[in-house]
């Protein structure tokens, strides 16, 4: 399921938390000049105090768990067989 105008980021995120299942995420890094496409297993999802929403998520990519903003995630969708 890619994001479309019936399922939202961030109903896409609340789903992957509730059911244990990964996300794919094409992810801005941020100043760096390339995009990454990630598999990540979020855990959590908050607002920081500085009005960022992030998530805390499992990179596979990296191996460990890491911070993500919301706001850089470029594209996702569930991770399907």
């Amino acid at each position: 399921m890619s994001i479309s105008d019936t399922v939202t980021l961030y109903d896409l995120i609340h789903q992957c938390i509730a059911a244990e299942q990964p996300m794919v995420v094409l992810y801005d890094s941020g100043g760096r000049a390339e995009e990454k496409a990630r598999v990540l297993y979020p855990s959590r999802l908050w607002s920081t105090g500085e009005g960022a929403d992030c998530i805390r998520a499992f990179d596979s990519y990296r191996g460990e768990a890491r911070t993500f903003r919301v706001d850089r995630i470029l594209h996702a969708h569930h991770l399907t067989a």
